[in-house]
């Protein structure tokens, strides 16, 4: 099932992606209840399948429990599923016993952050009996689970503890009440701009902010989240990033999108922690030099998406970055940048990319596109695009070109 497949659950998806990204290194499990046909599995297959969550985890297995589950039989799914994308799923998996199932699980997994979803849950016994199997490896693995029985979502989380649980209805997603003082995330949903009533909640390590209408943050209100590691201002009615910002140093995860923000201020390059920005659909044309700061960053989401027609070169133009973007060297996926002066030269040093978009090429960037493409052996996903109409380029000049399995060429 695709993203764009699924309609509704914008608000409560983007949610469970700060739960679920939000640094916390232990193991996590997260509980959905919900009455059959409330939405709960649609809403997990839209957060499961997003890119952004793809991207962040190493590996990923959806299984569909059965009533009539067999324990060995489920650790066999999980197995087939981990293994399958890299087509080494191991021989006479039917007759390993238990502890065979578990040792192969755990040397799978044991250095890797994992995402696992187990779908339609029904005994209160399953996480007992799997657990012993999914290795809480201080990497920031996460297994989500859906059930349609309460007794099973609060048996297996504990919001109190290290878990989150989440009850469906109608297609919304409630959580259970805690002290504001001790809140470690928050979603605010609000029609009014001024927010600096949380200013107590000093210990949150999640922001996650729906207002409709303007929205501003005085630098007194954020300086006092100094824990923070997730902050998502998706679509809000903001247009002023403090300075501030930057003292931030927890953050991991910033989300930006559709924000009516047309500067980062220079002091984000102090953000030295975040891993992922996402300044798509915004007014930033260029990202300051001191972007080249952000040593553990991975992912860079920038530019307009297109309405339309993929071949209107006027809305697709991308984000001017700092000539020394190379320095990034966990930048791991970066889309849409504008290519410019030596830049294209440079993506060839970046070595660890697996997902790139180019726009703005013109036929005088040829020779440098191909070479650097050339080096780029971990490429899934690549997206070129010219800056009119007239120019050409000829990547059929790659002596090799690298095993994309998405690639689109404008």
């Amino acid at each position: 099932m695709k993203e764009d497949d699924v309609v509704g659950f914008v608000d409560e998806s983007r949610l469970l992606k700060t739960w679920l990204m939000d640094k916390e290194e232990h193991r996590t499990l997260i509980s959905m209840v919900g009455m059959g046909g409330s939405g709960k599995t649609t809403l997990v297959a839209k957060t499961y399948n997003d890119e952004t969550v793809k991207s962040y985890f190493e590996c990923c297995a959806w299984i569909t429990v059965s009533q009539t589950y067999t324990r060995d039989d489920l650790l066999r799914s999980l197995i087939k599923e981990f293994h399958q994308s890299r087509k080494e799923v191991p021989n006479d998996l039917g007759t390993k016993d238990f502890k065979d199932l578990v040792g192969i699980l755990i040397g799978y997994l044991e250095q890797k952050k994992y995402l696992v979803v187990l779908d339609d849950v029904w005994d209160t016994n399953l996480w007992e009996a799997i657990k012993v199997s999914l290795p809480n490896n201080q990497f920031g693995s996460r297994i989500m689970l859906t059930t349609r029985k309460e007794d099973v979502g609060s048996y297996s989380s504990d919001v109190r503890k290290k878990e989150k649980f989440g009850v469906v209805y109608d297609g919304k997603v409630e959580i259970g009440e805690c002290e504001s003082h001790q809140a470690r995330r928050l979603s605010i949903q609000t029609t009014k701009g001024h927010l600096q009533s949380y200013g107590s909640m000093t210990q949150l390590r999640s922001l996650f902010v729906f207002v409709n209408g303007s929205v501003s943050f005085s630098d007194k209100f954020l300086s006092k989240f100094k824990l923070l590691r997730a902050l998502d201002l998706e679509n809000s009615a903001i247009d002023i990033l403090p300075d501030v910002v930057g003292t931030l140093f927890n953050l991991r995860y910033f989300n930006l999108r559709g924000t009516p923000v047309a500067e980062l201020p220079k002091s984000v390059g102090k953000l030295r922690n975040l891993e992922m920005l996402n300044i798509r659909n915004t007014n930033i044309k260029e990202l300051p030099s001191e972007a080249v700061e952000l040593q553990n960053l991975r992912l860079l989401k920038m530019s307009s998406e297109w309405i339309g027609d993929i071949h209107n070169f006027e809305f697709a133009t991308g984000v001017k970055v700092p000539f020394e973007i190379s320095k990034l060297k966990k930048l791991q996926a970066v889309a849409y940048i504008k290519a410019e002066g030596e830049i294209v030269r440079q993506l060839g040093n970046m070595t660890q990319l697996n997902r790139m978009g180019i726009l703005n090429l013109k036929e005088a960037d040829e020779q440098n596109m191909c070479s650097s493409i050339q080096n780029l052996k971990l490429l899934n996903y690549l997206c070129l695009m010219v800056n009119n109409e007239a120019e050409i380029l000829r990547v059929k000049a790659l002596k090799t070109p690298p095993p994309t399995s998405e690639a689109s060429f404008v």
